[in-house]
């Protein structure tokens, strides 16, 4: 499928890694470059929001969810390179079927708003077992005229998100793909584009079933060069730190060296190229000079030979675990499921050795600068 201009164009700067400080007396996050040096120092803002729980990063802006475990909460945006931060009022009227800001697993923004009064979206993909899709349609700063825009669904659970100020893509569990024209009005919800109904996609992990109960998958929606892209990610739920993947039982016969057992790891990728003319997701074996970055940020597509250090035929990222990771800080590991990976020889490196970081690293993509 060929995606153009009007609705997913290239990000122009190279994406950012935002990492907190492990230091109790210095809540602060700094900025990595791809390669994992130091560049800069997040904005002194980004202290107060060590507490609120990440749930985003699009465009250049963290959409935190200020909730705690029994209370719904607030959320708001907020720029750790100029240190702007922006509140999201969440109207009560209307509000989708479900919706509560703990339960959200991803958002991405529509646009970079770059002024206080222009109006941008929030599509939030939440849930508990099976994942909905939400926009919300926002008048800038103002408190008032905020209102959720009903997305017209034919039902399934979603995975994963992509969105602009012209059209919003979500990909279901499926393989489905369904689009949005947010240029057709907010009268009675969106006029959906199209549901690109894919051929059946095997699952990885589904091909061996001897496996199942040693991986997990998760799947990324991508743009990269005009096409969209499916990422699968595999990660296996024990795994020792010789990269051996072992079931949980391995944990409770060898209590020596359980504590050497990561919770989880990832260990491998496969992308798939959507043949619109076929309906098909087609296996790829490479990704030529792209990077992809992935994890709780939007997923996005870079050519390597732009950003220096940067490797091509790569994936880049994050631990977006939500569910496995424990804020408790007694845990030993969170966070620590980062690196790249190499679709040349399917190995993955890892950038930082951690074991615990809480909250996760986050990709940054500075697509427009957020003022």
């Amino acid at each position: 499928m060929s995606v153009n201009n009007a609705a997913l164009s290239k990000p122009r700067k190279p994406p950012v890694l935002i990492m907190p400080v492990q230091d109790d007396y210095n809540q602060q996050c700094d900025l990595y470059n791809v390669s994992g040096s130091k560049i800069s120092q997040a904005n002194s803002r980004a202290k107060s929001d060590q507490s609120s729980r990440c749930v985003g990063s699009s465009k250049g802006w963290l959409i935190l969810d200020h909730s705690d475990q029994t209370n719904e909460g607030s959320l708001s945006i907020f720029s750790p390179l100029s240190g702007n931060v922006r509140k999201i009022v969440l109207p009560s009227c209307a509000r989708p079927s479900g919706f509560c800001t703990r339960w959200i697993s991803k958002a991405v923004l529509t646009l970079s708003p770059g002024s206080s009064g222009e109006k941008y979206g929030v599509v939030f993909l939440y849930g508990v077992c099976d994942y909905k899709v939400a926009f919300l349609s926002t008048c800038g700063d103002q408190d008032e005229g905020n209102k959720w825009i009903d997305l017209k669904s034919s039902g399934g659970s979603y995975s994963d998100v992509l969105s602009n100020q012209d059209s919003v893509f979500a990909l279901l569990t499926s393989g489905f793909v369904d689009v949005w024209d947010l240029r057709s009005g907010t009268e009675g919800g969106f006029v959906k584009n199209l549901r690109i109904e894919t051929k059946c996609l095997d699952r990885v992990v589904e091909l061996e079933p001897n496996l199942r109960d040693l991986y997990t998958s998760n799947s990324y929606l991508v743009e990269s060069k005009g096409n969209l892209l499916l990422v699968i990610r595999i990660t296996g739920e024990f795994v020792r730190e010789n990269g051996e993947v072992v079931n949980e039982g391995a944990l409770l016969d060898d209590e020596v060296y359980s504590h050497l057992v990561l919770p989880y790891k990832t260990k491998n990728f496969y992308v798939h190229k959507l043949d619109m003319r076929l309906r098909k997701w087609v296996r790829i074996d490479s990704l030529d000079d792209q990077a992809l970055f992935l994890g709780l940020n939007e997923s996005v597509s870079f050519a390597a030979s732009d950003i220096p250090d940067c490797r091509g035929n790569s994936i880049y990222f994050t631990d977006d675990h939500w569910d496995h990771i424990n804020i408790h800080e007694h845990d030993l590991y969170g966070g620590h499921d980062m690196g790249i990976f190499s679709l040349s020889d399917k190995n993955v490196e890892e950038i930082f050795e951690i074991r615990r970081m809480v909250p996760p690293p986050v990709w940054i993509d500075q697509k427009v600068s957020a003022v």
